[in-house]
């Protein structure tokens, strides 16, 4: 079973999460009373704290995405500025997901070499990150 809510709320902070939360307590114990045994998988903002949520809720099969979405769009945006394919690039956001996220550019690599060292002097470490951290940036790219 797959579900889908895309609801018009706030992207950030803890307006973000209250919204979110108030839709999970009226979802989640239904999912959990006709499908007990269901993994959800929690992809909505912010996701690592709504999972707290869905287990508070008492449905302890659940996972989040949390910083792997990050991860794939760090990739997408450092192989985009380097002229590769994200499939080349090696690199991690650690953290939960949102502004304490770490970019883990000291561990970079593109073709086994340093992406750092790839940049030089170039500002484009700060403008991968910014565009990284933009919403909805994979999508506007692949058209999903």
């Amino acid at each position: 079973m797959a579900a889908q809510l895309i609801a018009a709320i706030p992207s950030e902070g803890s307006g973000c999460l209250n919204a979110n939360t108030a839709i999970f307590q009226d979802i989640v114990p239904q999912i959990h009373q006709f499908a007990p045994d269901a993994l959800i998988l929690v992809v909505t903002d912010p996701p690592d704290a709504l999972a707290d949520v869905v287990r508070m809720l008492g449905h302890e099969r659940v996972l989040s995405t949390g910083t792997s979405l990050d991860t794939l769009r760090f990739r997408f945006h450092l192989g985009k500025r380097l002229n590769v394919s994200a499939s080349d690039v090696e690199a991690l956001v650690l953290g939960e997901h949102g502004a304490s996220e770490v970019f883990l550019w000291s561990s970079a690599r593109v073709g086994g070499r340093k992406a750092l060292d790839l940049f030089g002097e170039s500002p484009a470490p700060q403008t991968v990150r910014e565009e990284t951290r933009a919403r909805g940036s994979l999508r506007q790219h692949h058209g999903h």
